[in-house]
């Protein structure tokens, strides 16, 4: 969520969007991934998994729950089929639902912003497809109370494979080993983002086939 503020100094200051971590930030990061690869979980890094554990069971519940409340929603979701959904998706990033879904994560972040504000702000970030992360997230919001009206829930680890998807927004290529997230990955990046499944071959000979495949793809003929 720390692209939603980023998007929006950019918006507000007409500058180019800063997605990626300072030179400090990678290092802070770099030096807890070199702990959890030395064997060392401390308290922190159990608090974290565990807030993330906790945040996808009421997450999943809330929105069985958010269902169970709106018949008539569900029904209207339910009305959409796959086949529809990525035109119907396209059509509510400017909608006043899409609006609303915006301005619902702004004011989690800005909660003394006034609502009339963090809503035309909300209008003015999905206007310009530069902002590629509020689009997505309003997507995946709606991908997933799409996704659990058909199926009646979503599996547990859904809004951490969603989690994963978006933090690579503003990439050149998204890569997974799961197989599933071609069902949706697409959907919540632009097209300026190539989904890769890793097929399971040798990893560094596939990365290294994918990375020459990027670059002459982006060369200019």
């Amino acid at each position: 969520m720390e692209l939603i503020p980023a998007e929006l100094t950019a918006l507000t200051s007409r500058t180019e969007v800063e997605p990626f971590l300072s030179a400090k930030e990678h290092a802070q990061l770099k030096a807890e991934i070199v702990k959890l690869a030395s064997g060392i979980f401390d308290e922190a890094a159990s608090r974290s998994i565990d807030a993330r554990i906790e945040f996808a069971r009421r997450a999943r519940q809330a929105q069985i729950r958010h269902l169970e409340l709106r018949p008539e929603m569900k029904q209207r979701l339910m009305a959409i089929s796959p086949d529809a959904f990525p035109a119907w998706l396209d059509e509510q990033i400017l909608s006043l639902d899409g609006q609303e879904v915006l301005a619902g994560h702004i004011m989690r972040i800005y909660p003394d912003a006034p609502p009339s504000d963090v809503f035309g702000y909300a209008g003015a970030l999905l206007a310009n497809p530069r902002f590629r992360f509020a689009r997505g997230v309003v997507r995946a919001d709606l991908y997933y109370n799409w996704r659990c009206a058909h199926r009646g829930s979503n599996r547990p680890d859904l809004i951490d494979d969603m989690f994963h998807v978006l933090n690579a927004t503003y990439c050149d290529v998204y890569v997974s080993k799961e197989k599933n997230q071609l069902e949706y990955a697409g959907l919540l990046l632009t097209r300026a983002t190539r989904v890769e499944i890793y097929d399971g071959s040798h990893v560094g000979t596939w990365l290294e086939t994918l990375a020459t495949t990027c670059i002459t793809e982006t060369v200019p003929a």
